[in-house]
């Protein structure tokens, strides 16, 4: 379950990187 929430957390920021109007 670990290894999701960094998964989970990882493409969070890259969509955030890649969306900065999502922020």
């Amino acid at each position: 379950m670990l290894n999701d929430t960094i998964i989970e957390f990882y493409l969070k920021y890259i969509r955030a990187k890649l969306v900065p109007k999502y922020r």
